[in-house]
Order: structure tokens, then sequence, then C-alpha cells
């Protein structure tokens, strides 16, 4: 996924906790089969926690909700819920902090039949960005996302950037892939694409699962 401008990497990241990532209680062990089958759990509710003036994209939320619908298992439903919260004192976040600020705000979590995920959409960017690259989103956990919104939102919808609606859509969707398991992470792969410099992306620049976009 790979959108050829000039100037500034933007980069889609997987925590390195994915994997064997902590439970998130002492009985509900979610990996990403859970979401792809409805055998343990048939129904799906996705949390969305917004930092005040980071609300999601309308249009892009509508997308990530097409995704899952189409391709998820799920005949008990799949239910989507939103709020919005005051701003954390974070300047910047990690993949720490994001586990810690989730503790204190996340509502919803993983429990007989029904399956949780949860996204936050933060108001400052991540602790590694620079200059050249920003982090658009992280998945940190088996069933936690962040979406970096204030970075999308600033570059995109511009001259010579892609269109918000597009890019955003495109994070949720490749942030989401990976707690499905995309690629080779958990999900087995059909054929052989991961690129292995960049564990867990695609190694074609036009899939979804790249693991960057350029713009300008």
């Amino acid at each position: 996924m790979k959108t050829k401008f000039n100037s500034i990497a933007l980069i889609l990241l997987i925590g390195t906790s994915l994997i064997g990532c902590k439970k998130e209680n002492s009985i509900f062990d979610v990996k990403p089969r859970h979401f792809l089958e409805s055998k343990k759990y048939n129904s799906l509710t996705v949390e969305i926690v917004s930092v005040e003036g980071q609300e999601p994209n309308t249009n892009a939320l509508k997308n990530l909700k097409t995704f899952t619908t189409e391709r998820l298992n799920k005949p008990g439903g799949i239910t989507f819920v939103q709020r919005t919260i005051p701003s954390p004192k974070n300047n910047m976040y990690s993949a720490e902090d994001l586990r810690v600020l989730e503790k204190d705000i996340r509502n919803n979590y993983t429990e007989k039949n029904k399956l949780a995920a949860f996204i936050f959409y933060a108001n400052q960017g991540y602790v590694e960005d620079n200059s050249s690259s920003k982090v658009l989103g992280l998945a940190y956990s088996s069933t936690s996302m962040c979406i970096f919104k204030k970075t999308i939102s600033a570059n995109s919808g511009g001259i010579g950037q892609v269109g918000e609606t597009d890019l955003e859509t495109a994070v949720l969707i490749h942030e989401f892939g990976h707690v499905l398991g995309l690629v080779n992470n958990g999900t087995p792969m059909v054929q052989d694409h991961e690129d292995r410099s960049r564990p867990h992306h695609c190694d074609n620049e036009n899939c979804l699962m790249y693991y960057e976009s350029s713009t300008s």
C-alpha cells in the first residue's frame, strides 16, 4: 500500500507484542483465527475511543465496517461502539503508553461467545516519529490498535497528497489485518509474500499490507 509522491514516508507498524501478546484476562486468550471463524466467538464488538477532535473519518469507518462484515464469520453480528474522551497528557505515544492508557479507557473485553477489539484514535504522534518518517497506525496487542489521527490529517487531503478517507481507510484495514494474523502473523499464508526485512508485511508495494505509504 504505497502511494507514490515524494517526500515523507508514512509507516504502518505492528507492535512486537502482537504475537504472543498479553492476555486480556486470565481466561480468554485471543488468537487471529478467533476473528475469522465463529466456532468460539460468534459475535464481535469493535470499541472505538477517540480523543476529542480526533474522531474517525465517517467514510473510512464505513469502509472498515464493510471490510469486517464481508470477511469475518460472525453470525451473531458485528457491533461498533464509539465515544470520545478528553485529551490525555501524553505529548507522544509509545506502545507501552497505549497499553497503560487502554486499561483506563477500554470498556469492552472478550467474554463468552463475544469477541472484542479496541481502536484508539490518538491526538498525538508516535514516539519514534521524525522529520522524514511518521507512524500512521500501530497494532500493539492481539485485539488493540492505535490510529494516529493527527498525523493522518496532516499528511492527507492536500495538494500532492492522498485523500484523507483513502489514507485513513488503508490504515484502519491494515492494522486490523495485523490483528487478523496477516502477514504470517498467526494466519497461514496462501502463498509466500512476506517482506523478510519487514516481518508481517507484504513484499508488494501495491498490497494493503505493505509497510509504507509515501506522500508530499
